[in-house]
C-alpha cells in the first residue's frame, strides 16, 4: 500500500491575450489583489497562432504570460480558473472580452492549464473545470504533447516554462 505524501505547492501561472494594454494591467491588478504579488512577467509578444479571439477582441491581440510569487495546493485550480472567468466577464464591454485569461499551474514535473471545455484527455476537476495537461518535463525541459495548443509548444514558450521551473524550483528549496 501506497503512503499518502503532501505533494508540493504549485506555482500559478496565467496567459493573458488582450488587445488594451491598460485592460491587461487591470486584469493583472485585480488577479495580484487575489492572489499576491506578481514575481514574473514575460515581456509582451503579438498574439498571432489563432485569430480565434479576434472577432469578440479585435485586433491586433498581444499576450504576457504572468506567475505569482506565493504557492498554492495543487487542488487550486478549479478555483483559479472560475476566478479568472469571473474577471474576464467583470471586464467584458457590451458582451465581449476585453481580456482573455487562461490560468494554468506549474509543477517540477508539468504545466496543466485549467479549461471549462470537455475533450477525451481532460479530467474533470469539478465546479465544471477540467485539467488539461498541457507540457511535461523530461530529459531536461518541458516537451508538448499531441494535443498541446500549438504556441504552447513552441521554443520561445518552451523555454520560458523552463526558466519558470528554475525559479519555482528555488523557491521550493527556500520554502524547507
Amino acid at each position: 500500500m501506497g503512503k499518502f505524501i503532501a505533494p508540493d505547492p504549485v506555482k500559478i501561472v496565467v496567459s493573458i491575450i488582450y488587445r488594451d494594454p491598460s485592460r491587461e494591467r487591470c486584469a493583472v491588478g485585480m488577479m495580484s489583489g487575489h492572489f499576491g504579488p506578481v514575481d514574473f512577467e514575460s515581456p509582451e509578444t503579438p498574439f498571432d497562432y489563432s485569430d480565434y479571439y479576434v472577432p469578440e477582441m479585435g485586433s491586433p491581440l498581444r499576450r504576457r504570460f504572468i506567475a505569482f510569487q506565493r504557492l498554492f495546493s495543487r487542488n487550486c485550480l478549479a478555483g483559479v480558473k472560475r476566478f479568472s472567468n469571473h474577471l474576464e466577464d467583470v471586464m467584458s464591454v457590451e458582451g465581449k472580452r476585453t481580456v482573455n485569461l487562461d490560468p494554468g499551474i506549474l509543477s517540477l514535473d508539468n504545466f496543466i492549464l485549467a479549461t471549462t471545455k470537455r475533450r477525451a484527455h481532460r479530467i474533470y476537476l469539478g465546479a465544471n473545470i477540467y485539467a488539461d495537461l498541457t507540457l511535461v518535463y523530461e530529459s531536461g525541459s518541458f516537451k508538448s504533447l499531441s494535443w498541446t495548443y500549438r504556441d504552447y509548444g513552441s521554443a520561445g514558450i518552451i523555454q520560458m516554462f523552463g526558466d519558470l521551473r528554475q525559479r519555482y524550483k528555488k523557491q521550493l528549496r527556500e520554502k524547507v
